[in-house]
């Protein structure tokens, strides 16, 4: 892993996986001699699974698909209001960035309806999803894993664990505000090159959707946890250590670098 030195500087922890690699086309990796060759985030997911963990190689989707449900008290409603099929739906789901309809609602009545979420509420806008997405390809939602019956429970398991006052922090930090509250050049001691920080310049009036959430979101008998995960070739870039310093430790939740060695 590249940037080592970054990520202890950081305090963010490291733990250690060994996976066996296998050359194909492109490298794949399993765990364990009987385990199913893919990507690696999926064979450390099987391989946190023996630990008691479950969840989805997501990059903070998850968080996104509960953060669009409590913002939106109702978006079966808003979908019909848009008046073509499947708009509402499009408009303020399907994105890679988690962006909310500001054009319709200011930020603080989005977060106002964050703050008066139900339980409820989060499961019907689930079930509304589920079924927009029921006989669609997969590949045009970019979180459609969870949109499946099986994904509902993890959702609201995900949702009781993270809290309404910590998904209102969340989505303040990476949906609302303009810039990143904090640039990691207030962090240079974690930075890597000098290429970096130019990276950052570049970024620092960008979607601040730039903290990179971790690769996994896991839950178990510990609560909810966050991975990212690196090959032994992989460097981590600034914004993922943002996203550990900036959003997930100040709120109290776990996280770590998932480092894979060669078995």
């Amino acid at each position: 892993m590249r940037n080592k030195k970054a990520v202890i500087d950081a305090g963010i922890p490291i733990e250690q996986l060994k996976l066996i690699a296998v050359k194909r086309e492109k490298l794949q990796w399993k765990y364990g001699e009987k385990g199913k060759l893919c990507n690696i985030e999926d064979a450390c997911i099987e391989a946190m699974r023996d630990k008691g963990w479950n969840g989805f190689h997501d990059e903070g989707g998850a968080l996104r698909i509960l953060i669009k449900c409590a913002a939106l008290p109702d978006i079966a409603k808003m979908n019909i209001k848009n008046h073509y099929p499947n708009a509402g739906a499009n408009f303020y789901y399907n994105s890679e960035h988690p962006t909310l309809p500001l054009h319709e609602f200011t930020g603080m009545q989005l977060l106002e309806n964050i703050t008066n979420a139900t339980n409820k509420q989060i499961l019907k806008n689930i079930k509304f999803l589920q079924v927009f997405q029921s006989g669609r390809p997969i590949n045009t939602m970019p979180f459609s894993q969870f949109l499946h019956p099986s994904s509902e429970k993890f959702l609201m398991e995900m949702f009781n664990h993270v809290g309404i006052k910590r998904l209102y922090e969340i989505a303040k930090l990476v949906c609302l505000q303009k810039k990143m509250p904090k640039t990691a050049l207030e962090h240079k001691h974690c930075m890597g090159t000098s290429r970096d920080l130019k990276e950052i310049h570049k970024w620092k009036a960008a979607k601040p959707d730039r903290f990179s959430f971790p690769d996994l979101t896991l839950i178990g008998n510990q609560g909810i946890k966050f991975f990212e995960v690196k090959s032994p070739s992989d460097k981590v870039s600034p914004f993922q250590i943002n996203a550990f310093i900036q959003v997930l430790f100040p709120l109290g939740l776990s996280g770590v670098i998932l480092e894979v060695l060669k078995a």
